[in-house]
């Protein structure tokens, strides 16, 4: 695990994941998902396993939930773009939020 970031901080999401699909939903954290910046810079996925409480792992069935975090090692900006990318999916998943949204 990561003690210090290469970049300007570790950005951990606690996230959770339902899955309202009629197919079983497989989750992987290091490549479901995936941050960038406003300059689109990617943020590094980031192996805190000390500090996460629950990874972002495993397969979700029609109905379920999964809920973990994952941590990225960042550039500080004001805004970041989030998504879930999955092969079922036509297109990933955005979440846009600012530094304001960051406790």
């Amino acid at each position: 695990s990561w003690t210090e970031p290469e970049n300007d901080f570790f950005l951990l999401i606690d996230l959770t994941l339902e899955n309202e699909g009629k197919e079983d939903l497989a989750v992987s954290s290091i490549i479901s998902f995936e941050l960038k910046d406003s300059e689109g810079n990617k943020g590094r996925y980031a192996f805190l396993l000390k500090s996460i409480k629950s990874q972002l792992d495993g397969t979700v069935m029609p109905g379920d939930k999964l809920k973990g975090q994952i941590a990225f090692d960042v550039l500080e900006d004001n805004a970041y773009s989030f998504y879930f990318i999955d092969s079922l999916l036509d297109s990933p998943i955005k979440f846009e939020f600012t530094s304001q949204d960051i406790n």
